[in-house]
C-alpha cells in the first residue's frame, strides 16, 4: 500500500510560497514535479514539463518544494506574466540538492502571436529555451541553473522580464517609467518578501497595473511582449507580439525509473508517493 502526499496551490495569485515536507519514515518514494503551462489570449500558450522519479529517502529528510503558478493576466485580457517552474529540493546542512524540477510554458506576447510550441513548450532538458526573437543581449533562456534574459530589445521600454533558474534570477525589465522592476527569483535565493525564493518578476504598465509572473520564477510581463517562464534554467523573455521561452527541467541521476513529458496546460502540482 502506498500513502500519497499532495502539494497544489488553489487559484490565487502566491508572491511567496514554499512549502516544507519532512520524509515521515525511511523508505522509497516516487516524488512527481508538475509545472503550469503558459499563457495566450487566443493560442501560442506552451506547455509545461511533467518529471518524477524514485529516490531514497532517510526518515526526517527535509524537501523544500515550489509549486509553480501561471503568471498574472492584464486587466484587458491582453498581456501576461511568463509562468513559474516547480522544484522539489532536498536541503540538508545548508546545501540545497534538486531532486525533480519540471520547467513552466512559455507564453504569448498579445492575441496576435502566432503558436510556436518550439518555443513555448517547456524544455526536457535543463536549459531554457530562447524567445521567439533574440538578439546578443535579450531574449536568450538560461543555462546550466541561471535565469533567462529579458525580452524584446537590451534595454529600453514594454521589455518583459527572463525567467528565473534554479541558481540565477532572471534578467528584469528595463522598464521603469512607471515604478522599478523587480526580477524574477531563483530557487536558492536567500532572501525575503520580494527576494523570497521563487517570487516571480514585476512590472508596473503606465495605469499603475502590474504584470507579474507566476511563483515559481516567472518572469514579468509587459505590454505586447510575454515574460520567460521559470524552471531549472529560466526562459527568455518574449519580442512585441511573439512568444517567450519555456523553463528548462532536471532530474536528479540518483531518481530510478525517472519518466518526462510536456504535456501540462493547466496549474501546477507536486505528489510525492511513499513507496515502501
Amino acid at each position: 500500500m502506498k500513502t500519497v502526499y499532495d502539494f497544489e496551490y488553489p487559484g490565487f495569485f502566491v508572491k511567496g510560497g514554499m512549502q516544507f515536507f519532512i520524509t515521515p519514515k525511511t523508505g522509497k518514494y516516487r516524488v512527481t514535479a508538475t509545472a503550469p503551462g503558459g499563457l495566450a489570449a487566443k493560442k501560442g500558450a506552451g506547455r509545461g514539463a511533467s518529471v518524477s522519479a524514485i529516490f531514497k529517502l532517510e526518515e526526517e529528510d527535509e524537501l523544500r518544494i515550489i509549486v509553480g503558478q501561471k503568471g498574472s493576466i492584464s486587466q484587458d485580457r491582453k498581456f501576461f506574466g511568463g509562468s513559474g517552474g516547480t522544484f522539489v529540493v532536498k536541503f540538508a546542512s545548508w546545501v540545497h540538492e534538486a531532486l525533480v524540477v519540471a520547467g513552466g510554458g512559455g507564453s504569448a506576447g498579445s492575441d496576435s502571436s502566432a503558436a510556436n510550441p518550439d518555443v513555448t513548450d517547456a524544455n526536457l532538458k535543463r536549459g531554457g529555451k530562447d524567445a521567439s526573437k533574440t538578439g546578443a543581449s535579450f531574449g536568450k533562456g538560461g543555462a546550466e541553473g541561471q535565469g533567462g534574459l529579458r525580452g524584446n530589445r537590451a534595454m529600453g521600454t514594454n521589455t518583459p522580464g527572463g525567467g528565473a533558474g534554479m541558481m540565477g534570477n532572471g534578467q528584469p525589465s528595463g522598464d521603469s517609467r512607471w515604478g522599478a522592476p523587480e526580477p524574477a527569483i531563483s530557487f536558492t535565493n536567500n532572501g525575503e518578501g520580494n527576494e523570497a525564493p521563487g517570487v516571480g518578476g514585476t512590472f508596473f504598465d503606465a495605469s499603475g497595473e502590474e504584470i507579474d509572473g507566476g511563483f515559481g520564477g516567472g518572469g514579468s510581463g509587459a505590454r505586447w511582449a510575454a515574460g520567460g517562464a521559470g524552471g531549472y534554467s529560466g526562459g527568455g523573455g518574449g519580442p512585441d507580439e511573439g512568444v517567450s521561452g519555456g523553463g528548462g527541467s532536471y532530474i536528479n541521476d540518483e531518481g530510478e525509473s525517472p519518466k518526462s513529458e510536456v504535456t501540462n496546460e493547466g496549474l501546477g502540482s507536486v505528489i510525492i508517493e511513499l513507496l515502501s
